[in-house]
């Protein structure tokens, strides 16, 4: 909803959008009056409520007039509250997660906890993180198969995890660290091969043009940062995750993982 009143707000201020298109509201960046009432006629689908709550991507496609620019969402998911451009291997991970742009989804807290497992990172560098994410995406995939908060995940380790899963269930193959590992990984590219018979490719692992275009301002330390190498992270990643140059799932990887008949490409 957040993303959405400011893409609005954006709008308005670009004079992309007009009061006469906004129900007589003027959404000036700052005005939580406004917010208030666009939260309404979105719950309650009424004039421009309607349209935001389609979700950006969709109202930026009915707007028309290069209003998509502005939408920042990733696989049709708003962006969370994390500048990607200060971050770099959180930001990928928006791009590449199979349900959008969530910071749920493989949480780099290397970058913004200063985790050093399993490598420390630069959160501004351009290069090197494409591993970080794959092993983010399936170590997060594990402890969600266990219901584990994703903020609080200090000091569980892949041994406690297989532990505390082994004594929970009995199963044996639990207690197999690397068995688990692989269950996360089939999690993960079971899912891309859903999205890729949905009709999802490689156009999709993307973040916002500003993203790679828009260097950032007034940001401190992270001042003039955007993605200067994005196809190049986004292939590290394909390369470590188990993708070909498409973004598809590799031959050898389905079979390691045993399921490569639920490829259907």
């Amino acid at each position: 909803m957040g993303v959405a009143v400011g893409f609005l707000m954006e709008l308005f201020q670009r004079e992309i959008v007009s009061l006469d298109e906004l129900d007589g509201l003027e959404p000036h960046w700052g005005r939580a009056d406004v917010t208030v009432e666009l939260i309404k006629k979105v719950a309650y689908r009424e004039g421009i409520g309607d349209l935001l709550a389609k979700g950006t991507k969709k109202a930026s496609l009915e707007i028309g007039r290069g209003s998509h620019y502005y939408a920042m969402h990733s696989k049709g998911l708003e962006l969370p509250g994390y500048e990607p451009r200060a971050a770099k291997a959180h930001g990928l991970g928006y791009a590449v997660s199979n349900i959008g742009g969530s910071h749920m989804y493989g949480y780099a807290r290397q970058e913004i906890s200063g985790f050093t497992e399993p490598r420390e990172v630069d959160r501004l560098s351009d290069e090197n993180k494409g591993d970080i994410v794959a092993w983010n995406q399936i170590k997060k995939a594990i402890e969600e198969t266990g219901v584990l908060c994703n903020f609080a995940d200090t000091n569980v380790t892949q041994k406690y995890i297989s532990d505390l899963y082994f004594e929970a269930t009995g199963i044996p193959e639990f207690s197999d660290q690397n068995y688990l590992w692989n269950v996360g990984h089939r999690i993960v590219i079971l899912e891309r091969l859903f999205n890729i018979r949905e009709g999802f490719k490689r156009e999709d692992d993307r973040l916002p043009e500003r993203f790679l275009k828009e260097p950032l301002r007034n940001a401190g330390p992270s001042t003039g940062s955007f993605y200067k190498t994005f196809d190049k992270l986004l292939e590290e990643y394909y390369d470590a995750i188990g993708l070909d140059a498409d973004g598809v799932p590799k031959k050898q990887i389905l079979g390691k993982l045993k399921i490569a008949d639920f490829a259907n490409y």
